[in-house]
């Protein structure tokens, strides 16, 4: 059986030990885990030969940090952060932009933090997956720029998450619909009419009503509620 070292108390890089805690511990390993506070104020829990063997030094602080570093040794000005920052603050602040229309004139901003702290959006790329092939995003399309609406994906995530630009009410009407309006349909079976819509390819609306009027109403309500006008 292998003896275990005790090094409650002792400082490994960034990490100080608490105690032993094997609760995250692998179920086929056998090694100790332990219990560390970080200089930055963080706790984590990692393997005590790992920590010892200077494979872990800190709860993953040092890693952004030097990630950052790294950025910032040759300058900003050529890199592709520096590009999309700067393309941010030109849709949403300046009025000559041609995309100003599009963001800034429907009054998305960007947070002050990132506004007036370039270093700050930065640290936050970094720290949350940006890769040069990834496009900032924001989550809801009619929110701000800031850390709680913003994500890095592909192209193609971006595309399927843009607003529509006009709705379509009364418009591209399917043949075989008798209602004349789009998205309201009779249903014989259940002699009801039926008020149905699809969002970013998900069914966000499907209900059976008495009366034509009731679907058109409700349709009408999800359309002024998803479909944004430009």
């Amino acid at each position: 059986m292998v003896k275990m070292i005790d090094i409650t108390g002792r400082r490994f890089g960034r990490l100080v030990a608490i105690k032993m805690d094997n609760s995250r511990r692998p179920s086929k390993s056998t090694r100790a885990y332990w219990l560390f506070q970080c200089d930055c104020g963080k706790e984590t829990i990692a393997s005590g030969a790992d920590v010892r063997a200077g494979k872990i030094k800190s709860c993953g602080c040092l890693h952004d940090e030097m990630a950052s570093k790294r950025l910032y040794k040759h300058g900003m000005s050529s890199t592709k952060l520096c590009y999309v920052y700067e393309s941010m603050k030109q849709r949403c602040l300046n009025s000559h932009c041609k995309d100003y229309k599009n963001y800034g004139g429907r009054g998305i901003t960007i947070c002050s933090d990132w506004k007036n702290n370039s270093r700050s959006f930065f640290n936050w790329a970094i720290t949350n997956g940006y890769s040069d092939g990834l496009s900032i995003d924001r989550i809801n399309v009619n929110g701000n720029y800031e850390p709680t609406n913003c994500r890095w994906t592909t192209a193609k995530v971006q595309a399927n998450n843009r607003r529509p630009r006009k709705c379509y009410i009364s418009k591209n009407i399917r043949s075989d619909n008798k209602s004349g309006i789009r998205g309201v349909s009779f249903d014989k079976s259940k002699n009801k009419w039926v008020a149905s819509m699809r969002f970013n390819h998900q069914q966000v609306l499907r209900r059976t009503f008495d009366t034509k009027q009731e679907a058109v109403q409700e349709r009408q309500r999800f359309e002024k509620k998803y479909l944004a006008y430009v």
